[in-house]
């Protein structure tokens, strides 16, 4: 089962993120790097710490999101997440606070994991100050930082996860595709998020793009 969400892409989208990829690149001889590219997001997130959301956050999805939960019985605690793309993004921190107590989060930019794993970690020792060393001990064991292409999966176990959510990854991945619907890593990505999805897991994707595939 997928879930989509459709955006405008006025002043944003894969046209804007090159825009704003020409706009950064540092003065020197040839053409900015693609959105597509590891490049791009190794550069931009070296240059980037604070929490960043492409246009939606996650309260933003979060009724959909819920929405979805409600059809399964299980409780959220028991519920296996796998947030492709997860950049600087606050959604793990949103999903957290809501009960949701195992989540894998993957980037194809070593820089952005090793900043969101360090985040993570001040987050758990904040946490241990105020809740108690249960709760920082529970937020270290349930939620993951790997750097992993969406496109190769293979380090990860089939059926091995509820849920997936992308925001805005696949429009990434795609932005310079000349046919989405069979573009090779994009292909790719969808076939291994179906090989790590159990039977009955949910593919939740927020996409400017998903009219084209």
């Amino acid at each position: 089962f997928m879930a989509s969400a459709t955006c405008s892409s006025s002043g944003h989208g894969p046209a804007g993120m090159a825009k704003a990829a020409a706009a950064g690149k540092a003065a020197g001889d040839g053409p900015p790097p693609s959105v597509a590219t590891l490049e791009y997001w190794e550069e931009f997130y070296n240059h980037r710490r604070a929490a960043w959301d492409t246009l939606y956050g996650y309260d933003d999805i979060k009724p959909g999101l819920t929405n979805i939960m409600t059809k399964s019985r299980r409780e959220r605690s028991t519920i296996r997440i796998l947030h492709i793309g997860c950049g600087t993004s606050a959604v793990t921190e949103g999903l957290w606070r809501d009960g949701f107590r195992n989540i894998c989060n993957i980037d194809f930019s070593n820089a952005v994991i090793r900043l969101m794993a360090q985040r993570w970690e001040d987050l758990s020792d904040q946490a241990s100050d105020k809740e108690g060393d249960a709760e920082a001990e529970a937020m270290r064991c349930g939620v993951q930082w790997l750097a992993m292409d969406a496109a190769d999966l293979s380090n990860l176990t089939s059926a091995s996860f509820d849920v997936a959510l992308e925001k805005f990854t696949f429009d990434a991945m795609l932005a310079d595709a000349k046919d989405d619907a069979t573009d090779p890593r994009g292909c790719s990505a969808v076939r291994e998020l179906h090989r790590v999805l159990a039977p009955s897991g949910v593919l939740i994707s927020v996409a400017w793009g998903e009219k084209r595939r």
